[in-house]
Parts: structure tokens; C-alpha cells; sequence
């Protein structure tokens, strides 16, 4: 019995990962917009309920001495991935990249109760490039701004609701020039019968994108007190506790995004970039404040596509490496 329940569960968590796959192949999904849709690396860490999200006892946090109610928590997530030279696909030519990117969130609680995510993200792609006749900036940069909120749904036993905007710019030179600018949103909402089982579904809007409309849909399952799978895009993953300290997790990281950038003499052109990571590594607390992770494997269907008609060329599948810190205070 237990184990067809088990089977069950993994069938349905592999269709939602399917189902995110199929959609990441069609629309922009930014790496940090559909993962504000809920904190959920902290809630695998803690075991917070996100009933305490919303409306805060006396939580999980503040029992390991996190954070105490009604205190603001102040976090930095940042990290740095190299991908060693790969060669072009049906053409000449190679490209080596590094990606990194840190992430500044502040938790505050309104009123002592409604719970509120502002954070400040900027992103950097150094690209050395050595494609026949096609043209890439040297890197790709982004800045953005995000404010997210969560509510109970109070008609609707165990369900809430979140919005969140993001007013970002994503260029190649740091620039804030008007034609980059843009503001997608999120409307979401999350059910959650039990402590094990979290589902959340909803819509993210890309004014200016090529593709404007990307559907949010993810499922969290914690088996036991150390297993959890967390289908999420864009970081999909899979986690198993080995200690209070030491977690061992496989992911899959999905990069879809759009970048407004200078091409020759033109200016403004979108260049849209894709890849898919796959891989796993280990995660070490320290303490309450800092923790760290090591992660590699593989980098599959890359791709560059000017959106105006100016070319695309995919990449040879290749390999990553991640060293990925976060600190909270």
C-alpha cells in the first residue's frame, strides 16, 4: 500500500515536471520570478508552515533562532557558475561563459502580519566569443527590482493568495534606458492541505516579451524529514537531509530570458538565451546565518536568437560548475 502511494506520488510529480518543461520551452521565464512565488528552499530547510508565512505564531524560524516574530530578516543570495568552452552546433566556432548573480531580500511584516518581499537582483554573463559570423555582446547584464506579498484566502480553508511585480532592466552595458525597461507580474495561489503537500498555480505576465503569458505551476512533497522534492520552476529540485547540517540535492536550472543589447551599429536589438542545467551537489549550513552550496553536471539545448531575424546558433552540449552562498541575518 505504501508503495503504490509512493509510485503514485512520483508519477504526478514527474508529470508536473514534464508539464514545466513543455512550458519553459515556450515562454520567457525569468530566473527569479516564478521562484518568488514562494520561499520554498526555506520552507524545505525549516519546515515552516506557509500558514505561519502568512500569519506568524510562534514559527519554526523563530524557534531555531532565526528570526523572532515581528522581526525583519535581511538575506543575500548570490552565486557563480562557470561553463567551460563548448564547440558551436552545425557550425564553426566555440563560446566559454561565466553567470553570476546576487540577490539582496528584505522580509518585512506589515501591521506585524502581512508578510512583504522587496529585493534588489543584478545579474552578469561574461561571454567569450568565438562563433563564425555571429555577433554577441560581451556580456549581458541585468538589474531588477522585486516586491512580492502573500495573503490568506480566508473564504477557502488552507489556500492563499500572492502578487508580485518585478520592474527590471536586462541589457548588455548596465543601462537603464527606457526601451529596456519592463515590469512583469504574477498572480498566484497556493494550496496547502498538509504539512507534507503544497501546490501552487497561477499566471506570470511579460509585457514586451516575445511570449507574454507563462502559466505558474509547481508542487512541493516532503515524504519524510528528509526527503522533499520541490517541482518549481525555474530550479526544480530534489533534496535528502544527510544531517542538520548537510543536505544532497539534484536540480534542474532553467534560463529563458531576454536582453536588450547592441548589435554593430544597432542599437536595441533583444537577444533571447536559453539554456537548461542539470545537475546536482551539496548544501552545508555552518550556522543560522550562512550556508553554502557546491554544485555540477551538464548544460543541454543552448541556444542565442536575435528576435529581429538576425541569426540564432545553438551550442554543443557541455558541463557547469556552482559555488552558490547565502547569508541572513
Amino acid at each position: 500500500m505504501k508503495l503504490s502511494k509512493f509510485a503514485l506520488v512520483l508519477l504526478f510529480i514527474a508529470g508536473v515536471f514534464l508539464l514545466n518543461m513543455s512550458f519553459a520551452d515556450e515562454h520567457s521565464v525569468d530566473q527569479k520570478l516564478v521562484a518568488r512565488v514562494l520561499d520554498q528552499e526555506e520552507d524545505l530547510r525549516t519546515g515552516q508552515d506557509v500558514r505561519d508565512i502568512v500569519i506568524p505564531p510562534s514559527s519554526q524560524k523563530a524557534k531555531e533562532g532565526i528570526v523572532e516574530d515581528g522581526e525583519n530578516i535581511f538575506e543575500v543570495d548570490s552565486y557563480f557558475r562557470y561553463l567551460p568552452k563548448s564547440n558551436a552546433k552545425h557550425t564553426d566556432g566555440d563560446i566559454e561563459m561565466t553567470e553570476s548573480e546576487i540577490e539582496y531580500t528584505l522580509k518585512l511584516k506589515a501591521f506585524g502580519k502581512l508578510p512583504i518581499d522587496i529585493s534588489l537582483d543584478t545579474q552578469y554573463v561574461g561571454i567569450k566569443n568565438q562563433l563564425s559570423a555571429f555577433q554577441l555582446p560581451n556580456r549581458l547584464t541585468g538589474f531588477a527590482f522585486d516586491i512580492d506579498t502573500k495573503l490568506p484566502l480566508f473564504i477557502f480553508e488552507n489556500w492563499y493568495a500572492g502578487i508580485g511585480i518585478s520592474p527590471s532592466w536586462y541589457t548588455d552595458n548596465w543601462g537603464f534606458q527606457s526601451s529596456a525597461f519592463r515590469i512583469p507580474s504574477r498572480y498566484y495561489a497556493i494550496y496547502r492541505p498538509d504539512d507534507k503537500l503544497t501546490i501552487i498555480g497561477g499566471i506570470a505576465i511579460y509585457p514586451d516579451y516575445q511570449s507574454t503569458i507563462s502559466p505558474i505551476f509547481g508542487v512541493i512533497y516532503k515524504f519524510n524529514d528528509k526527503l522533499a522534492f520541490n517541482i518549481i520552476p525555474p530550479r526544480p529540485n530534489i533534496s535528502y537531509a544527510l544531517t542538520d547540517k548537510i543536505n544532497l540535492f539534484g536540480e534542474l536550472n532553467i534560463t529563458n530570458s531576454e536582453f536588450e543589447v547592441s548589435r554593430g551599429g544597432q542599437e536595441g536589438v533583444v537577444l533571447r538565451y536559453k539554456e537548461v542545467n542539470l545537475g546536482g551537489g551539496i548544501k552545508y549550513k555552518f550556522n543560522k546565518y550562512i550556508e553554502a552550496n557546491i554544485s555540477g553536471g551538464g548544460v543541454f539545448n543552448r541556444y542565442f536568437y536575435y528576435r529581429d531575424g538576425g541569426g540564432k546558433r545553438s551550442v554543443d552540449n557541455g558541463g557547469y560548475a556552482e559555488f552558490r552562498i547565502i547569508g541572513r541575518i
